[in-house]
């Protein structure tokens, strides 16, 4: 029933998310979503669940996304690396299955221009 209930999580991460107006929506669901983040930033803490991200470019530059198992820095256990090549302006990355982790969430975004991304998780920790 779990992997059941993960799929359907997938699919509508997968095919419901869009960008309107700049904005990021995705649809409601068991996963937290961090919010519209232009930096490298502190997603969580604590144990839980990565479920995906979506990066979203200035249509000219590449942006990177590293996420690590740590709750305040770009160290430790990478959970997801991943680039959004320019020109395809959005990228939506889902893992088959969610990746857990211990510590927390810290997102590390490399790019220039104006890229932007929103990481979807369950945190279990607080």
């Amino acid at each position: 029933m779990k992997t059941f209930i993960f799929i359907l999580i997938t699919l509508a991460i997968c095919t419901g998310l869009y960008a309107a107006n700049d904005i990021m929506v995705a649809p409601t669901s068991s996963m937290t979503s961090s919010g519209l983040k232009t930096s490298s930033a502190a997603i969580s803490t604590g144990l839980g669940l990565f479920g995906g991200i979506i990066m979203k470019t200035d249509g000219t530059n590449d942006e990177t996304v590293v996420v690590y198992d740590n709750a305040s820095a770009s160290s430790g256990t990478v959970l997801f690396t991943g680039t959004c090549i320019g020109a395809n302006i959005s990228c939506v990355f889902a893992p088959p299955w969610p990746v857990s982790y211990d510590n927390g969430i810290y997102a590390y975004m490399t790019g220039s221009g104006t890229p932007t991304y929103v990481i979807y998780y369950d945190s279990r920790g607080k």
